[in-house]
């Protein structure tokens, strides 16, 4: 039995931040401390060159240790293998997966290969009775991911689907099943990047709470309502905005 004062509320800190193309994602998980990142969506690179000087480490589930491209059937068990390690690296304080689509993808891949190997039937899509193991696969990791005791950060794009009763537009994560709608609540956190036009060019926004457009957001954190103009602002500028809050 452990006393209130040894909670460690860091251990609970994990961010789902989703956001359209290019509006800053990437960017802003390059803001967190030591970072681990999953290159699923393989586009680091103008994140990279932004911050100049940042030290992370990275690994590319499509490829194996030697650097050759991995069939389809091996992605996922390189991913959850590459970020085993991470979790258990005592350099690693943050563990990024960047994105959930392409890292979903790879899981359907994965149980559709298994029920070949297990019933000798191919399939070309999942099957309704295959969407519970991809939840519960997809679930499993990130709980195992939130007890290494470091910042989790996974990034998603969404899809925009027409509301058939209001005729309004719903934003949901862009991955298969029910987990499109209710994945947000197995984080501490959901935060949007949004990027719009402005007088000096394009603003970049991280927006940690619910509106018109993202309605679904929420904040552990003591941060102000309003959305955090993060324009041209370096990883450093970044997380001072953001640490005494998660710290």
């Amino acid at each position: 039995m452990k006393s209130s004062d040894q909670y460690n509320t860091k251990q609970n800190f994990s961010l789902l931040l989703v956001g359209e193309p290019n509006s800053g994602k990437t960017n802003t998980i390059m803001s967190f401390p030591d970072p681990y990142i999953l290159d699923v969506d393989r586009k680091l690179g103008s994140a990279v060159r932004r911050a100049k000087g940042k030290k992370f480490w990275f690994d590319d589930p499509y490829v194996d240790d030697a650097g050759k491209e991995l069939p389809d059937i091996d992605r996922w068990k390189r991913a959850i293998t590459c970020l085993k390690a991470a979790g258990a690296s005592p350099e690693v304080k943050t563990i990024v997966i960047d994105g959930l689509a392409a890292l979903a993808d790879m899981l359907v891949v994965h149980i559709m290969n298994e029920a070949l190997k297990s019933e000798g039937k191919k399939l070309d899509r999942l099957r309704i009775q295959d969407y519970q193991p991809l939840k519960t696969l997809m679930t499993s990791l990130i709980m195992g991911l939130r007890s290494t005791n470091k910042y989790i950060v996974v990034t998603s794009h969404q899809k925009a689907d027409k509301d058939e009763l209001t005729g309004r537009l719903r934003y949901t994560l862009n991955i298969p099943g029910s987990l499109s709608e209710n994945f947000g609540g197995f984080f501490s956190d959901v935060w949007a990047t949004v990027s719009r036009p402005g007088p000096n060019g394009t603003v970049y926004e991280l927006h940690t709470k619910p509106t018109g457009f993202h309605v679904n957001l929420g904040t552990s954190l003591a941060l102000d309502a309003k959305p955090i103009d993060v324009t041209n602002k370096s990883p450093d500028d970044v997380w001072k905005l953001l640490n005494t809050s998660i710290t």
